[in-house]
């Protein structure tokens, strides 16, 4: 069996509005499921490589969220 994980969020005010501009950005088609499925891999993968590059930088092998964030405000 596939390893499978439900992930639900609430987006309010400025989220919900970068929600969107990036789906039209992006020009992601298809069911609102599709589209959030899509845009997440997007976010995750992204995430995945700050984290990587975090880590190179600040020579922690596991980066905590505050490292990542300060990485991403640079």
């Amino acid at each position: 069996m596939e390893n499978v994980k439900r992930v639900s969020a609430e987006l309010q005010g400025e989220q919900a509005v970068m929600f969107d501009t990036l789906c039209a950005s992006l020009q992601l088609k298809g069911s609102k499921k599709e589209v959030e499925g899509v845009l997440f891999d997007l976010a995750l993968n992204a995430l995945e490589l700050v984290v990587k590059e975090c880590s190179v930088e600040s020579g922690k092998k596991f980066p905590n969220e505050g490292d990542v964030r300060e990485h991403l405000a640079k």
